[in-house]
């Protein structure tokens, strides 16, 4: 009985231990690879190689999502975009350094055999987000989403980048939420080609919803207001956006 109480006390206190220590408000670090598929490769080989060694994997090491998306279309070269939101900077330096773990070799192995007459990737493009205050953890992949929306919105200097993503976190997010265009991630480009800029994916379960919000978020008196405001003004100089759809 007595072994019995002291086990329970003592898995209270770790127990609590580690509730103190974790944050539900840490900010994420989303990286997101492109892979661009060489022409003529199997496709196939390098999804089953990300769906079934490395996502897990980096589960395993502390990652907290990771998700595989296409391009909608059949635009060329044929890219796939993989989504990791790291619980923390610790899981985005282990994620580079996978090579040292035995175990994970030998999961690899079979990909990592791949020659290079058969070669299945031209480049991988990483950039690296810094989860914004407002939303500092990724909302849910929903399962009713089949369309996703990749958007990067570049600024002339890092001032126009900091105040658009405050344009954001002090009133548009909010306005995102209220008229459906339903957020994955929102994140500043720490890291990447495209800097200063930000980037955010947001999700519908079709694109007969996407236009619709779209248009309610665009004829919205809240909308016209903020977009008028001096302190917004040229704030996003340039924009990207690609519609994805999920692989896993």
């Amino acid at each position: 009985m007595l072994i019995r109480s002291t086990l329970t006390a003592l898995f209270a206190l770790v127990l609590s231990t580690v509730n103190a220590q974790f944050n539900p408000n840490e900010k994420e670090l989303v990286e997101l690879r492109t892979y661009e598929v060489k022409t003529g490769a199997k496709m196939t080989v390098l999804i089953d190689y990300l769906n079934q060694v490395l996502a897990p994997t980096l589960k395993e090491k502390g990652a907290r999502e990771v998700a595989l998306f296409k391009e909608v279309g059949d635009a060329e070269p044929r890219k796939l975009y993989l989504m990791i939101a790291h619980s923390d900077s610790q899981s985005f330096v282990t994620s580079q350094e996978l090579h040292k773990d035995k175990d994970y070799a030998q999961r690899a192995s079979t990909y990592n055999a791949v020659g290079i007459e058969n070669t299945l990737y031209n480049r991988i493009e990483s950039m690296l987000l810094l989860s914004f205050d407002r939303l500092p953890q990724m909302d849910a992949l929903k399962k009713s989403s089949t369309l996703f929306e990749l958007r990067t919105y570049e600024s002339y200097s890092e001032d126009a980048n900091r105040r658009k993503i405050d344009m954001f976190n002090d009133e548009e997010l909010d306005l995102f939420y209220e008229v459906g265009l339903h957020p994955v991630f929102f994140g500043e480009q720490i890291i990447g080609a495209q800097r200063p800029s930000l980037t955010y994916m947001i999700q519908f379960e079709d694109m007969k919803e996407h236009d619709a919000n779209w248009k309610k978020f665009i004829d919205s008196e809240k909308w016209k207001v903020m977009s008028s405001k001096e302190k917004y003004a040229d704030t996003a100089t340039k924009i990207h956006k690609v519609f994805l759809s999920r692989i896993f």
